[in-house]
């Protein structure tokens, strides 16, 4: 049976390339891109065609996430909204996995925020796409975020609107289940948001 195919656009970063690993280890080829393989601010006609590479899923990772970037850089908006949803457009037979922010519920105070939401709001006029709002990730807890991000792939999850909650104390001890309990707090749907992920209590 052939892998499943991922991309990853933006796995230079931190998250990108532990969700490259983490794909790996799920069975899934995968394909990840830097700046280098696919400028952000000048996107082939094609992507597919200019990687070689025709996904079932993909991963929005790449952003300019400094808010003093997103403030002074005149690029900002072009690599956080225009981009991802030119990806999405073109790609969008797969199932696109948007990493968002915690930072869109304060959108107004921040233009990281504001790029956020509007890609999200982007995303969603182009088709449905599974949104993982996420809060601070720090090195203990990168694995278990990238194999909760792993999961929203599944077809089995429905689309929408997911946060991920950092906890503070390392987690090296605890183990992720994408169910009730655990890690992951009780599934709540409200306003179109499901709350997927490990919260302090």
């Amino acid at each position: 049976m052939d892998l499943k195919k991922a991309l990853v656009v933006g796995a230079g970063g931190m998250i990108g390339k532990a969700l490259c690993k983490a794909l790996e280890r799920a069975g899934y080829e995968v394909r990840g891109t830097t700046r280098a393989e696919l400028n952000l601010m000048a996107l082939p006609d094609d992507i597919s065609r200019s990687l070689g590479f025709s996904p079932d899923v993909v991963y929005l990772c790449a952003a300019m996430t400094r808010f003093i970037d997103c403030e002074q850089d005149r690029h900002a908006y072009e690599v956080n909204v225009d981009a991802p949803l030119e990806i999405a457009r073109q790609l969008g037979y797969a199932r696109i996995v948007y990493l968002s922010s915690e930072a869109v519920e304060r959108a107004l105070h921040t233009n990281y925020g504001m790029h956020k939401a509007l890609c999200e709001i982007g995303l969603r006029a182009i088709g449905s796409p599974v949104i993982a709002r996420l809060a601070k990730v720090d090195p203990w807890s990168l694995e278990q975020c990238c194999e909760w991000l792993v999961w929203l792939a599944e077809p089995a999850v429905r689309r929408g609107v997911y946060r991920w909650h950092s906890w503070d104390e390392p987690m090296q001890t605890m183990k992720f289940r994408p169910v009730r309990g655990g890690l992951l707090t009780e599934a709540l749907v409200r306003d179109g948001i499901i709350e997927l992920g490990p919260r302090k209590t």
